[in-house]
């Protein structure tokens, strides 16, 4: 099962997007700080709401490997900040969550205090 990774009450939503909690003048926020360490790690600084939907990596059933991006909302602060669909999350405010359950990440993501949220991802190869 994919969830939302925004913690907050969702919104009445839009004929956009049914899944991802992106909109109105929260997603207005600057999304901060993108890193990239050129070996395929991204370290982005992300406003909340944060605008995507987080799925487990690997064997539906299988437990404890990882959670990657299932869907970033259109003109989400995760979309400013270059996360795309297919990113593995590798850690959260700098603990390592490389093979973690979804409900631990939405956890950490949910205990982040204040509004920005440190998330360092492995890429997924793009098309050029």
């Amino acid at each position: 099962d994919a969830l939302s990774a925004d913690p907050l009450p969702p919104r009445p939503r839009s004929a956009r997007s049914s899944r991802a909690r992106s909109g109105g003048a929260a997603c207005q926020l600057s999304s901060g700080l993108t890193y990239s360490d050129g070996a395929g790690q991204r370290l982005v600084s992300v406003q909340k709401p944060l605008g995507l939907v987080l799925e487990p990596v690997g064997e539906e059933g299988a437990r404890d490997q990882g959670v990657c991006v299932a869907e970033v909302g259109e003109g989400s602060n995760a979309e400013r900040a270059g996360v795309r669909p297919g990113d593995v999350l590798l850690a959260v405010n700098n603990v390592d969550l490389a093979s973690a359950s979804l409900e631990r990440v939405l956890g950490a993501i949910s205990a982040v205090p204040g509004r920005a949220v440190n998330l360092r991802f492995q890429t997924t190869q793009r098309e050029s």
